[in-house]
C-alpha cells in the first residue's frame, strides 16, 4: 500500500554503542586466531615438547607476553616487512621448535628462552591480521583468548597415558609439514 499523500520522509539511524564495535572487534580477534595456521602448529609443538606441566606453564606464559606484545608494537614501527617473509619465518619457527625437542628433549630453560623468541615471529604473524582490523586492542585480546583457550585444551592431552608414546611422532610429523609449507611459501 503506498499513500501518495507523503511527499517526503526522514529515516534516522540509531548509532551503534562503542561496547558492540568492541564486541565485534573481539569475535572477529577470536575467530581469526583459529585461521592463523602457523600459530596453532607451533603451539601443538610447543605443548609436544614440553616435558612436564610446569615447563608448560612457564614456557605457555612467556610465549603468550611475546606474542601479545609483539603483535601490539609491530604495526608501530616504520620497517615494513615483506608480507610473504612473516608467514614463512612462523612455518620455520614451528619446523624449529619440532627439531629442538626431538633432537635436545631436556633442554628446559633454553627450550623456553627460544620459545620467547620465536613468539616474537608469531606475534609479527598475528600484528599483520590485527593492523588490517583498525583499532587492534579488541582484536589482540581476542585472539590471545582464542590462543589461550587452545592451549589449555592442548595442555590436557598431557593427562593422556599414550601421549608419551605420540610425542615424538606428533613432532616429527609438525616439523616435516612445517618445513614443507616453509618451502612451499
Amino acid at each position: 500500500f503506498f499513500d501518495a499523500s507523503f511527499r517526503e520522509t526522514t529515516l534516522t539511524f540509531r548509532q551503534r554503542p562503542e561496547w558492540e564495535y568492541a564486541a565485534r572487534r573481539f569475535f572477529k580477534g577470536f575467530g581469526r586466531a583459529f585461521a592463523l595456521y602457523p600459530t596453532l602448529l607451533f603451539l601443538l609443538a610447543f605443548v609436544c615438547a614440553a616435558n612436564n606441566r610446569r615447563e608448560l606453564l612457564i614456557g605457555g606464559g612467556i610465549v603468550a607476553v611475546t606474542v601479545f606484545a609483539t603483535a601490539w608494537f609491530t604495526p608501530q614501527f616504520a620497517m615494513q616487512l615483506p608480507p610473504r617473509f612473516v608467514p614463512a619465518a612462523a612455518w620455520l619457527s614451528t619446523a624449529y621448535l619440532a627439531a629442538d625437542s626431538i633432537l635436545a628433549p631436556q633442554s628446559g630453560w633454553s627450550r623456553r628462552f627460544i620459545a620467547g623468541l620465536l613468539g616474537l615471529i608469531h606475534g609479527a604473524y598475528l600484528g599483520l591480521y590485527s593492523d588490517i582490523v583498525g583499532p587492534r586492542f579488541d582484536f589482540l585480546i581476542g585472539s590471545t583468548v582464542a590462543l589461550g583457550c587452545l592451549y589449555v585444551l592442548l595442555t590436557l592431552l598431557h593427562k593422556v597415558p599414550r601421549l608419551p608414546g605420540l610425542r615424538r611422532p606428533v613432532l616429527v610429523c609438525l616439523g616435516v609439514l612445517s618445513l614443507a609449507l616453509f618451502v612451499m611459501r
